[in-house]
């Protein structure tokens, strides 16, 4: 008769309930992975003029998953952000966008922000029949036919039309027209100029990198041929630049006309510059938040325990865009496939959806339309323009 030892016994039963114990682990881990929603970020977070931005952005993403998450998710499904730094560079962009497709796997939604970066994954986005949302002044890449691809930004074909009749509207003498050396502002140039000709503007322009450390040269000329409104495009870095340049100038006299940003920009910790918009006339076209709705109180003060500063543009877009996502990935998920980028394109574009400034349309090409809202800076606070 065969004696077997009690203790081999024991440590054969171990190894068993290991073997086993990492078999269900592996499956759990697997079943996890097949639940769970990964969505490729590619933003600028370091060493970009841009970093602030992509920072807000990646705040706001993380706050509307983490709502989505905590609500049941999708059908029961978790998002997880995967999120990439591209320093604000086409190809770190590239670099990242690889690094997902082959490293992750199954990475069928992305978002990204601004014209270079963006432009560097399209081609790649396109070939691997991917969803992409992008923030980015330049429409052409939702306008393409055959791709997934949507948009979510400022429109600066519509802003400069809108400025030129602010500005005659204003009865100015003379304006001056300062916009960035980028495509948008070549875009913005352009149809301002239209519509300013077809109303008989006289004005003059001047552009300026986005690196800049100064506008003085600029505004200098401006002041000298009689400017009494200028114009500007830019980031918060570049408007404070030109509030620098009026205020050292002693250039009060005038009317200033900005995007959305300026008034990002009253929302900064800076006295200087808040000094300076009191001395002006300064006006914004501003369209993220059209309504302010009680939504938009309510972000806000979600907002407000995860960051210190008032929520940039791109942040009150970003969350807007994964609140719209997760009803297509909703709808996608119980109709056909979770993965099925066509669904989840067809569901967004076309449609009319709640967010945080009331409502937003969406076009056949996917390119968000939001309506413009302009305020004028009375006495330390923004009211409507009449």
């Amino acid at each position: 008769m065969i004696k077997i030892n009690k203790n081999i016994i024991l440590t054969l039963s171990i190894i068993s309930i290991l073997i086993i114990s990492t078999i269900l682990t592996g499956c759990n881990q697997t079943t996890q992975e097949n639940e769970t929603i990964k969505i490729g970020v590619i933003v600028p977070l370091t060493n970009s003029v841009l970093a602030s931005r992509g920072i807000d952005t990646k705040k706001s993403l993380e706050l509307a998953v983490n709502e989505i998450n905590s609500d049941g998710g999708i059908n029961g499904k978790k998002i997880k952000l995967i999120i990439e730094d591209n320093e604000g560079k086409a190809d770190k962009s590239l670099n990242s966008l690889n690094k997902l497709l082959m490293q992750d796997g199954k990475v069928n939604i992305f978002y990204s922000l601004f014209t270079g970066p963006t432009i560097a994954i399209t081609p790649i986005i396109k070939e691997n029949n991917k969803l992409l949302i992008y923030q980015s002044t330049v429409l052409s890449m939702a306008r393409e036919n055959n791709s997934y691809i949507c948009n979510d930004y400022w429109n600066f074909e519509i802003l400069g039309t809108k400025f030129a009749e602010i500005a005659y509207g204003e009865k100015a003498n003379k304006v001056g027209l300062i916009r960035s050396q980028t495509e948008y502002g070549q875009s913005f140039e352009n149809f301002f100029k239209k519509r300013a000709d077809e109303l008989g503007l006289d004005y003059t322009i001047e552009t300026f990198q986005l690196s800049d450390k100064d506008v003085n040269t600029q505004i200098t000329k401006f002041k000298y041929n009689g400017v009494d409104l200028i114009i500007s495009d830019g980031f918060a870095n570049n408007y404070l630049n030109l509030l620098n340049a009026i205020n050292s100038l002693n250039y009060y006299n005038l009317t200033l006309i900005g995007t959305t940003t300026l008034y990002d920009v009253s929302k900064l910790d800076d006295p200087a510059a808040l000094d300076i918009l009191k001395k002006v006339k300064a006006i914004s076209v501003y369209h993220p938040i059209n309504e302010w709705p009680e939504g938009f109180e309510i972000f806000l003060n979600k907002w407000n325990n995860i960051s210190s500063s008032h929520p940039l543009t791109e942040a009150i877009y970003a969350y807007d865009d994964m609140i719209i996502l997760a009803k297509a990935l909703k709808y996608c998920d119980l109709n056909s496939n979770i993965e099925d980028t066509k669904c989840l394109y067809e569901q967004i574009k076309s449609n009319k959806f709640n967010v945080l400034e009331g409502n937003v349309n969406i076009d056949e090409n996917c390119i968000f339309e939001r309506k413009l809202r302009v305020l004028k800076y009375n006495l330390g606070q923004w009211e409507n323009y009449e």
